[in-house]
């Protein structure tokens, strides 16, 4: 940093930096990963909802961070294209959630002018950000005012007028615009003001700034805030990004949650066929070589779960008790869990595969018996990466899969993989997004998979599945907060419907009951409820002994998700 500064003054004495090269630029990357993971948590803690999933930041964070290092793994610190291929192909790969997409538009925007101008000076500064605006509007199916789109504009409309400026005073203009503009975003977008936040991603495109004026100008970066007033910490829930230049350890989403289980890097799961006598033991050898085991079933057929160290001995007993068939293996840190089920042997060749993004023992254990080819870890504040999402379309041995994100954030990044390989000629793959927002829309949608049908044709019947879905959500306030004309106070119980709350209350059981009764109608007959972590069985009792007093047409179906941070997911038909 001392040789930033000095070389500061000196431009400073010349008029100030002119252009910045190819160093520079990864200079810049480099100090963005540390601004934005210094301030990780306050972004997170903009969430507009008092859910546990505000992860603007940390999505962020973790796009900047593959941006790094691909540039490092590329080693092209004095080629501007080459650097600025770098930055564009590493935004790509590691872009995370709504926030991430829109911050991969904005570095490909970027690079996409420094690469043509050989340099980032303000003309393609400027020119940079009209493309990066441009491309970040487009990626937004309905773009709203008062969000990150909007800071972006109004950067790129100040950096056009600030013809004659030399880079720091750009630079500065930039800032100076983006903070304004963040500050005005709650008088644009009501939830902001009801919640008294401003917007979470525009805050951490303002700290852009403060990346590129600690290199051009030696500033330091500023500081985060002592205190996130409101918010409940998330132990486990969120991984810790530490920067990559600093050599601080950095975690994947979903890895957390693996490692808190004990450390057991496999997960193998198969069907057993055995006496019904036998399973006692079998659990017993299990029992000694890992955890989260699951064993279910009867009448001699056993669907069989574990995390273990010890593949073999989890495979040997099954062998001993009796026969193991479709055996499943997955390598827990990489996050991809491929699944061959039998529908698709015994249907003939399969076209389509079904990928799904899930996370909890048993939502993943249910999607399998639905036939899905494979399930990538991650949900509320777990968003998968682009990167991720590739590797397991690449891993499906069909021409053509149907992508299920199951979550409105990770939409945006499902899209973006599908574009990638729909690209990619020599691919020869075909993928199609299924727009699912939550896990019951994507179970209920699985119902309808039919591997030996194309992409199109099972699109199309996964559609018609949920066109008449109702889903809701509850988990626990982490912020005191205001949404939706609700005083909520950190630590309530929420219940969420069509992305609104609906109820609050002191246990999860009162939020479930106000909720349903505001959302079950006299056509509904089923309600299907899948337990989270933090759900005990009393509480369930409790919601469905309610049920059957006060709606007893309705039919409850009750499957343990073992989601982490919601009590329930539900969904009515």
């Amino acid at each position: 940093m001392a040789e930033v500064r000095a070389e500061a003054q000196l431009q400073e004495q010349a008029g100030g930096p002119t252009k910045a090269g190819a160093r520079e630029l990864i200079q810049i990357m480099v100090a963005y990963e540390t601004v934005l993971n210094m301030h990780r948590r306050a972004i997170d803690s903009l969430n507009v909802f008092p859910v546990p999933d505000g992860d603007t930041g940390t999505n962020m964070a973790m796009t900047v961070t593959s941006v790094v290092k691909e540039i490092e793994e590329a080693d092209t610190a004095s080629d501007v294209a080459a650097v600025c291929k770098a930055i564009s192909h590493g935004s790509l790969m590691g872009a995370r959630g709504n926030s991430g997409v829109i911050l991969c538009q904005i570095l490909r925007g970027l690079s996409e002018a420094f690469a043509e101008a050989d340099e980032c000076n303000p003309s393609s500064l400027a020119k940079g950000l009209v493309l990066a605006r441009q491309s970040a509007y487009e990626a937004v199916l309905e773009p709203k005012e008062g969000t990150i789109l909007t800071v972006l504009k109004d950067i790129a409309t100040e950096a056009c007028e600030a013809e004659g400026c030399n880079l720091t005073e750009m630079a500065d203009r930039c800032k100076a615009a983006g903070q304004e503009s963040l500050e005005r975003t709650p008088e644009l977008l009501a939830v902001l003001a009801e919640a008294g936040v401003v917007d979470a991603g525009g805050a951490g495109l303002v700290l852009f700034w403060d990346a590129v004026l600690s290199v051009i100008d030696g500033r330091d970066l500023p500081e985060p805030p002592a205190e996130l007033p409101g918010v409940v910490g998330m132990t486990g829930a969120v991984a810790s990004t530490g920067a990559a230049s600093s050599g601080a350890a950095s975690e994947e989403p979903g890895i957390a949650a693996t490692h808190a289980a004990g450390d057991q890097r496999y997960e193998v799961m198969y069907f057993l066929e055995t006496s019904d006598d036998n399973i006692a033991s079998f659990r017993e050898v299990w029992g000694s070589i890992g955890d989260s085991i699951v064993v279910v079933g009867g009448d001699n057929l056993w669907n069989c779960h574990i995390h273990t160290n010890d593949i073999a001995a989890a495979i040997e007993a099954g062998i001993e008790a009796g026969r193991p068939r479709q055996i499943k293996i997955t390598d827990l840190f990489e996050q991809v869990e491929h699944i061959e089920s039998d529908m698709h042997i015994e249907s003939g060749k399969p076209i389509c595969a079904a990928i799904s993004v899930a996370t909890g023992d048993g939502i993943r254990n249910l999607m399998g018996t639905l036939g899905v080819h494979s399930v990538v870890s991650g949900g509320q504040s777990m968003n998968p990466s682009t990167e991720l999402l590739l590797q397991a379309i690449e891993a499906a041995s069909t021409s053509e899969v149907v992508l299920l994100p199951n979550n409105k954030n990770i939409i945006p990044v499902a899209h973006q993989a599908a574009a990638t390989k729909n690209d990619d000629l020599d691919s020869g793959k075909k993928v199609l997004v299924l727009e699912t927002t939550s896990i019951p829309e994507g179970i209920a949608a699985l119902s309808a998979y039919a591997p030996e049908a194309d992409a199109s044709e099972n699109l199309t019947k996964m559609q018609a599945e949920i066109a008449d879905l109702v889903v809701g959500e509850i988990t626990r306030a982490i912020r005191t907060t205001k949404a939706d004309g609700r005083e909520i106070n950190q630590g309530d119980y929420i219940a969420i419907s069509n992305g609104q709350i609906l109820s609050s209350a002191t246990t999860p059981a009162d939020a479930a009951c106000e909720m349903l009764d505001a959302i079950i109608t006299p056509e509904h007959e089923l309600l299907t409820l899948f337990t989270g972590e933090p759900t005990d069985e009393a509480t369930t009792q409790t919601l469905t002994d309610w049920l059957s007093q006060h709606h007893p047409h309705i039919e409850v179906e009750t499957h343990n998700g073992g989601q982490p941070l919601y009590h329930y997911y539900l969904s009515l038909i």
